[in-house]
């Protein structure tokens, strides 16, 4: 029995089913939203504050948030400074989130820039941190959503895949770029030889990180995989970005570089770019964008929650999120249960290229790996060449599995006398 889908749903299917795919493109437009600044002085509100180790918490004002320390003032009224790796990670998204709401800082431009030199520096947890506190609830919720709504052995099949293809990059490295059809006149691997370890290096990060384990994906917290695997990620692949735009032309590129008002800059270098603001008008401001090739552009930005993000993506989120959520929990569920008997089927398609692997991974030399490849040539040739037999079932039917893919002392880090009398160096707070 098909899914009783909802009216709205119905009334444009094709369409909705692309919203997931949508949303991955919005997400990524967060590179060029304007973070809030981090140099605040007027005091917020008082908060429960807990360091790192999760023994000691005090009671105080926000203050400010400058180089990575966050300033306090405790009800007593003493005022501390506390490096924002002691305090817990609620507590680091806490004073992130203070910070950019009480931002002296008016100037979209200068939001902007402040974002792009963190990106540009490696920190791509500046990213998530210029999305509004709902926008990061609401990307939570997605990825739990597919979590808890994905088949797990279709996820681990697909997972198992990914692994065996990422070690056959980098373990069979010399025997891919010893395959003879590579060897052609005028063909140059330099480029791919120099930047083949960064991006298999990548790959290898991605694939053992928390993105991969659906039982963590059932509680993901952004603000924590940013942290901690998310830090590694993102090391690499500036890595990588800085690399290959020193062997790469962007231009050249099969799929272009998308970022508003961005297209022709370099993939990761924003320093050349000149970005002022032409109007604010409350909640809203227009930027003027020039690249280094003279091209202006004008982009408008909203203010959101305290932070500056391109109008574009804020007026497109909900209905992404919401349509998101809905083919993640009504549309995925249905269609991994129709297909996952011919997914993980032995004569599948999935099964046919894991068994691939597995014999380029047992190759142990040169003449053994090309054979593996040569079959596989010969095999696809095959196919592409043969007429499509009369009465196969499904024959004139449109054979897509699946829709568009939802795209004081060392232990006391605030400084602070100890609780029940100055001999207690356990206490960080002294209340």
């Amino acid at each position: 029995m098909k899914p009783n889908y909802p009216p709205a749903f119905r009334r444009n299917h094709s369409v909705e089913l692309k919203r997931p795919a949508r949303l991955c493109f919005v997400l990524s437009v967060v590179l060029l939203a304007a973070a809030g600044t981090l140099g605040v002085t007027a005091p917020i509100q008082a908060e429960t504050w807990t360091d790192a180790t999760g023994k000691f918490q005090v009671v105080g004002d926000f203050l400010a948030l400058r180089n990575n320390v966050v300033y306090l003032r405790k009800e007593n009224g003493v005022t501390i400074a506390v490096p924002m790796e002691r305090l817990s990670l609620a507590s680091q998204q806490t004073a992130r989130q203070m910070a950019a709401a009480a931002g002296t800082s008016t100037s979209p431009d200068a939001a902007l820039r402040d974002l792009m030199a963190k990106m540009q520096s490696g920190d791509f947890r500046a990213a998530w941190d210029s999305l509004p506190a709902t926008y990061q609830t609401d990307v939570n919720e997605v990825v739990q959503a597919m979590a808890l709504n994905m088949d797990a052995d279709v996820w681990n099949a697909g997972k198992r895949i990914l692994g065996k293809a990422v070690s056959v990059l980098k373990d069979k490295k010399d025997f891919i770029m010893g395959y003879p059809a590579l060897q052609q006149p005028g063909l140059d691997l330099t480029a791919a030889n120099k930047n083949w370890d960064a991006f298999t290096g990548l790959l290898d990060a991605i694939v053992n990180s928390d993105l991969t384990d659906l039982d963590k994906l059932k509680t993901f917290d952004g603000s924590a995989f940013m942290e901690g695997p998310g830090k590694a990620i993102g090391t690499r692949m500036m890595e990588l970005a800085k690399s290959l735009e020193q062997d790469v032309d962007p231009a050249s590129l099969p799929v272009p570089m998308e970022f508003p008002g961005l297209e022709t800059v370099p993939m990761m270098d924003f320093s050349n770019v000149k970005i002022s603001t032409v109007r604010v008008d409350g909640d809203s401001a227009v930027l003027r964008l020039e690249q280094p090739d003279g091209k202006v552009e004008a982009r408008e930005t909203v203010r959101v929650e305290g932070k500056w993000v391109p109008k574009e993506m804020a007026d497109g989120w909900k209905e992404g999120v919401e349509q998101s959520k809905l083919f993640l929990t009504t549309v995925m569920p249905q269609q991994l249960k129709e297909n996952k008997p011919m997914l993980l089927s032995p004569l599948s398609p999935v099964k046919m290229f894991e068994g691939v692997l597995d014999q380029l991974l047992a190759a142990n030399d040169q003449a053994a790996f090309n054979e593996v490849i040569d079959g596989i040539v010969e095999m696809v040739g095959g196919m592409m060449g043969a007429e499509q037999e009369p009465g196969i079932p499904g024959e004139g039917e449109e054979m897509t599995p699946f829709a568009d893919p939802p795209e004081g002392g060392a232990d006391d880090p605030f400084g602070a006398p100890p609780a029940g009398g100055a001999n207690n160096a356990a206490d960080p707070f002294g209340n």
